[in-house]
């Protein structure tokens, strides 16, 4: 009796496994489908694009609205606006894209950095620190958040202006570094954030004696990610030389805050990603 009675139990057992199991399939939730459907176009660069997607995760967009430039999960990014690529000159721009950046980083670091959505815009217009509540064309045609890197040269009014490519690098850079160091991607190292001004809206009357790089555009630009960001940009898009005959002058590095972040970011390359930034700059 006790062998038919451990008999039914090992059946009962095993008939509820079965059904806990049918049961957790069943109540597994739904895989959410992904934001964007690629491709956007039957042209050859498509499937550019689409190999772009498999290989870094990341959607290559023209074709959208002002609000996928604008929203962020934590809320609206600051005023900005962007025209959408004109068609003949999207393939222009992914070869930029890659010819003045992404040729002179290691695959491994741009898979760990590469922006959720990368869209390529015609021109993009940003409310600067000048005229608040005037959007303007953006000069460098970059903009840059949590999630998204915005690239506003697919347009023959800014190709034709011939921008060298180290003028472009730098402009790419300094997006690209700051969506890197806002999305989490990226940690501003804390020697770096040691040597930030206590609060950056309030060190714009003196950047050179806080070790501030170049001029923001937008007013909420003027935080520690635009800062980093710049220095990645500056180091990468010039010469030691050059470096040495203008931002490490004494006369412009007033308090010697710019070498010393400028060795701080030139270190965290090289330990962290192994990028040696300093040898990008120097060469054309």
């Amino acid at each position: 009796m006790m062998q038919i009675h451990k008999k039914i139990l090992a059946g009962l057992l095993f008939v509820g496994g079965l059904y806990a199991c049918k049961k957790e399939a069943a109540i597994q939730p739904t895989p959410i489908p992904p934001f964007y459907t690629l491709p956007q176009g039957d042209q050859p660069y498509d499937d550019s694009i689409l190999a772009f997607k498999d290989k870094y995760a990341s959607y290559i967009l023209y074709k959208f609205t002002n609000y996928d430039l604008v929203y962020e999960v934590a809320g609206v990014t600051p005023r900005v606006a962007a025209r959408v690529a004109n068609p003949q000159y999207i393939d222009t721009t992914l070869k930029l894209f890659r010819s003045v950046f992404m040729n002179y980083y290691p695959e491994d670091f741009l898979k760990k950095t590469m922006p959720y959505k990368i869209l390529l815009a015609a021109s993009i217009d940003t409310m600067n620190v000048t005229y608040l509540n005037v959007l303007q064309p953006s000069i460098t045609g970059t903009f840059a958040s949590p999630t998204t890197l915005a690239i506003g040269w697919a347009d023959s009014t800014f190709i034709k202006k011939k921008y060298p490519a180290r003028t472009l690098r730098e402009w790419l850079t300094a997006a690209y570094m700051k969506h890197a160091t806002m999305s989490g991607a990226m940690k501003i190292p804390d020697e770096f954030v040691m040597l930030a001004p206590p609060a950056y809206n309030e060190a714009t009357s003196d950047p050179r004696g806080v070790g501030m790089l170049g001029q923001a555009t937008l007013m909420a630009d003027i935080s520690i990610y635009w800062d980093f960001g710049m220095y990645v940009a500056y180091i990468s898009s010039r010469s030691r030389a050059e470096l040495e005959n203008t931002i490490f002058k004494p006369n412009y590095d007033t308090k010697g805050l710019i070498r010393q972040k400028y060795e701080v970011v030139c270190n965290f390359f090289r330990n962290e990603y192994g990028i040696d930034l300093q040898a990008i700059g120097d060469r054309p």
